[in-house]
């Protein structure tokens, strides 16, 4: 059974997907971060749009991985912290992190994911999931310039160096 065919009972494809993911990298600090690893993963490993992308301010951003995100937060699988900045010009940061529940959930789920499977998902984390955000964006921005088009910073991704 493949990454896309098996999730839990309470779960649909897109949030099995995703706790899975998280089972292997249970941290990840930023929404846009998040949204840009989820995005690469669809491509490289699942090979399968489970989130709807559309270009908008820091490129490729999708609302259904957003309400995905919440419904494993609001399901107890999924935790986030959000730190609000002192300069209020800056916003906030949310860091998710998997929760026993979700792990406990991602490995009854991981049971049924092939080995090679699984491997692929080792080897996407090793590759993209600790870059450097700069490195991730410019990765993005080159490889599908498509969802750039409303970015308001891509000129400086595009010229970072």
């Amino acid at each position: 059974m493949d990454l896309l065919e098996f999730f839990g009972p309470q779960l649909d494809q897109p949030q099995g997907n995703l706790l899975i993911y998280f089972r292997f990298q249970p941290k990840i600090i930023g929404r846009t971060r998040l949204q840009k690893l989820m995005f690469l993963y669809e491509r490289e490993v699942l090979h399968q749009n489970l989130f709807d992308y559309t270009p908008y301010k820091y490129g490729p951003f999708s609302g259904s991985l957003t309400s995905a995100m919440d419904e494993l937060i609001e399901l107890g699988m999924i935790r986030e912290q959000i730190r609000n900045y002192s300069n209020p010009n800056f916003g906030s940061s949310s860091r998710y992190e998997i929760t026993d529940e979700g792990i406990a959930m991602a490995n009854r789920m991981i049971e049924n994911v092939a080995p090679k499977d699984r491997e692929k998902v080792e080897e996407f984390i090793h590759r993209y999931g600790y870059k450097e955000m700069n490195h991730i964006l410019e990765f993005v921005y080159s490889e599908y310039p498509e969802f750039t088009s409303e970015s308001i910073i891509k000129d400086l991704v595009m010229n970072y160096n």
